[in-house]
């Protein structure tokens, strides 16, 4: 069984290869949702417990954590969220560069 797990995942894509140990340190998301035209996230921004960003999708090589799924606004809704403004997101989005 082990076998064929390994076979599974070297023959199937990794959606976020460059953020996949980091995704499991995310404490705080930042989502940029578009509800106007795509109905999905556009953008996202993942912080550890420290604050510091350690995930920043999607980009040429990682589709995203939440960008790859299916959730619309009003399963976002259902979590404890708190609202920023566009411009605070693409404060924290060029805040720093992540190259992996």
């Amino acid at each position: 069984m082990r076998l064929l797990l390994n076979v599974v995942k070297k023959a199937l894509p990794i959606a976020n290869p460059d953020f996949e140990e980091a995704i499991q340190n995310v404490t705080t998301w930042y989502v940029e949702y578009d509800d106007t035209v795509y109905n999905h996230v556009l953008r996202e921004i993942g912080q550890d417990a420290k604050n510091n960003i350690i995930v920043k999708m999607p980009d040429e090589r990682n589709r995203g954590f939440w960008a790859d799924s299916d959730f619309d606004l009003s399963v976002y809704a259902s979590f404890n969220l708190t609202y920023i403004s566009k411009i605070e997101f693409e404060k924290l989005w060029n805040s720093v560069e992540l190259t992996k």
